[in-house]
């Protein structure tokens, strides 16, 4: 059913590209994060593209510890996957702090590189909290599309494709059969049919849920919009029916208006050969020869006026749609000093500590893929050094401290002081100036068990 909307839904746009094959490229990023702030950083990317200009030159290379050719990214090694005709390089370095990494991603269509490219973007905090360190961590896949510009590029794609789409219909079809219906309906019912699609096929990619309860809920979604344009997809408890039984249906009712809209112009009645010969029109003989024609005639105009505007809908990831190659694999990983803290993390757990995320183009749609992580790092050294034991150990108690100290302020101005200074009686012997920070004091002492 989702091929048989999105066919609809691209039919004029479906010839701006060829047909795309070969496998996917695989791209592997690896980061730690030391106690310190700074990082070291590991990449295997394809040679060629995906890259900024200045990636692989002499000063570029000059940035990282190391550059080597690779065949394959060992990420995705297993099953003796193979690379094709695709070539693959390492990059390795150490960096003073992540804002110090090189560029090394930049994703852009050559045909229209004004609308937009996907980059990775990265924040990193190192939150010294004293007797405890905070790291998060941020790094972004970016995409151009948001609701906003989906739907405005989506009005303005039917502005353009649906006169041109009824241009191509009494193009092909006008010399034999009057096609003044079809072309009304299309640009009625079949207007309101694609805003429909268009819109459920947005909000479906965007929810980003697993693949099973995705295809159920987009089936469902589409079956929808197809009710309201008169096709019933569903049995009499309301569950949509078999998918054989489903075809059978979009079919008659496509034969139906098929039968109702074209009419010959010598007055007969379409014979079953004719109704089913314009159903098959865009993909077999005698009207995809005419297609093929008319898309040649105006191929400068669907890739200059249609091409941008396809892809601001379908983003970086998804463009030409279901005619592009597999787009991009991803498998990234970064491993925090001290314990991860699992809610504010949206990655998969390591018992080692690190946190991987493996993703492909579509979880990109439609304004990028974030991937955050925080841990708190226990300086266990200094509490025992001034406090005679460890009093913040977990991940329970590391969340009281910071929510006492807070993270600005006289308390965790004077934690940071005694832990530099390596004096626990500048905590221990200061009084506040009223009656508040007198008790947040004596919190503060009560929580490290500082005998008064």
């Amino acid at each position: 059913m989702c091929r048989f909307t999105m066919r609809a839904v691209l039919v004029v746009g479906s010839m701006i590209l060829a047909s795309g094959c070969g496998g996917p490229a695989f791209v592997q990023v690896e980061t730690v994060i030391r106690s310190d702030g700074s990082c070291d950083r590991l990449i295997w990317q394809p040679k060629g593209e995906m890259l900024p200009d200045d990636a692989l030159a002499p000063a570029w290379n000059a940035r990282w510890k190391g550059v080597s050719d690779v065949l394959i990214p060992p990420a995705f090694s297993a099953g003796n996957q193979q690379p094709g005709d695709r070539a693959y390089f390492h990059a390795h370095g150490g960096f003073r702090s992540p804002a110090d990494i090189p560029a090394h991603f930049l994703k852009r269509e050559a045909s229209y590189p004004d609308v937009g490219a996907s980059e990775l973007s990265r924040s990193y905090e190192r939150k010294d909290l004293g007797f405890v360190v905070e790291h998060r961590w941020r790094e972004t896949i970016t995409n151009i599309v948001t609701r906003e510009s989906f739907l405005k590029a989506r009005g303005e794609f039917l502005e353009v494709g649906i006169p041109m789409l009824c241009e191509g219909i009494e193009q092909v079809y006008g010399d034999r059969y009057d096609v003044a219906k079809v072309v009304a309906d299309v640009r009625t019912r079949g207007r309101r049919f694609l805003d429909d699609a268009t819109l459920a096929y947005y909000e479906m990619l965007a929810k980003h849920e697993a693949e099973p309860e995705k295809e159920r809920e987009m089936k469902v979604r589409f079956a929808g919009v197809l009710q309201r344009l008169g096709v019933d997809l569903f049995d009499e408890k309301g569950s949509l029916v078999e998918s054989d039984e489903g075809m059978r249906r979009i079919k008659a009712f496509a034969r139906g208006v098929i039968s109702q809209n074209f009419k010959r112009r010598d007055g007969q009645p379409l014979s079953e050969d004719e109704v089913q010969a314009i159903l098959e029109s865009a993909w077999s003989p005698p009207h995809y020869d005419a297609w093929a024609t008319f898309t040649k005639a105006h191929e400068k105009e669907i890739k200059t006026k249609l091409g941008p505007l396809l892809l601001r809908m379908t983003g970086l990831y998804g463009f030409p749609g279901i005619f592009a190659p597999p787009g991009p694999v991803f498998a990234f990983t970064v491993r925090l000093p001290g314990k991860i803290v699992e809610a504010e993390t949206n990655g998969a757990i390591a018992d080692s500590g690190q946190v991987r995320w493996d993703f492909d183009g579509a979880r990109i749609f439609p304004d990028g893929y974030e991937m955050k992580a925080v841990s708190v790092d226990f300086d266990e050294e200094t509490q025992r050094r001034l406090l005679g034991r460890v009093v913040i150990a977990d991940l329970a108690s590391a969340r009281a401290y910071r929510e006492l100290v807070g993270e600005e302020g006289t308390l965790l101005d004077l934690v940071r002081r005694a832990c530099r200074e390596g004096d626990i009686r500048i905590i221990r012997e200061a009084r506040g100036d009223d009656e508040l920070k007198r008790a947040e004091l004596a919190e503060l002492k009560q929580f490290l068990q500082l005998a008064p």
